[in-house]
């Protein structure tokens, strides 16, 4: 289903999913496997049920694990005629079409960016409209590069804007925090 809103802010709070975050699992498996508190809060927003977190395909057994220990939907791009998908057991994506035979003839597992873990196939799927934000390391030759765009976004800033988002919706609020009154006038009170 393709978007009306530009943006998640512009998304209306009945919409079943707010916020579509594509999360480059190859860039970021050390972080994965590390358990960085910012790939850990990303795989926690995909337990909320108006978030859609997606890990792109990856083969590293230990990061493939770790996901499906946390209840992550596997990925992995498939080849249809003149269609690529990224597909799971949950669902299945068109990311890429050609009419033209030739197109299909590329080979889209190479690099975009030379030594980036980042290839073509990462790439359709993170720029695919239907998706909010493509996550990725700070660290890979492709964030870097002029090929980056605007929603091409470190694990930091998706959950900061995440954050922003869910307490613009109203679905969580900032309270302030208070000394609870445990000292001598908590005693007195008592007795």
């Amino acid at each position: 289903m393709k978007r009306d809103k530009k943006t998640p802010f512009d998304r209306e709070g009945d919409e079943k999913i707010l916020l579509k975050l594509i999360v480059h699992s190859e860039s970021l498996s050390e972080e994965i496997i590390n358990s960085e508190p910012e790939v850990e809060a990303l795989i926690e927003l995909s337990q909320f049920p108006f978030v859609e977190v997606i890990f792109t395909p990856t083969n590293n057994k230990e990061v493939r694990e770790i996901l499906k220990n946390n209840y992550i939907s596997l990925t992995e791009y498939k080849r249809h005629n003149n269609v690529i998908s990224i597909e799971s057991e949950n669902f299945g994506h068109v990311i890429f079409g050609s009419l033209n035979p030739k197109h299909m003839e590329k080979d889209f597992s190479q690099a975009v960016v030379s030594n980036s873990k980042v290839n073509y196939l990462d790439l359709f799927t993170g720029h695919d409209e239907d998706y909010d934000f493509f996550i990725i390391n700070t660290n890979d030759p492709f964030y870097v590069s002029k090929l980056r765009k605007e929603k091409d976004i470190e694990p930091k800033y998706a959950i900061e804007l995440a954050r922003i988002l869910f307490i613009n919706k109203g679905l969580f609020y900032i309270a302030p925090n208070y000394i609870e009154n445990s000292g001598k006038e908590a005693v007195d009170g008592i007795l």
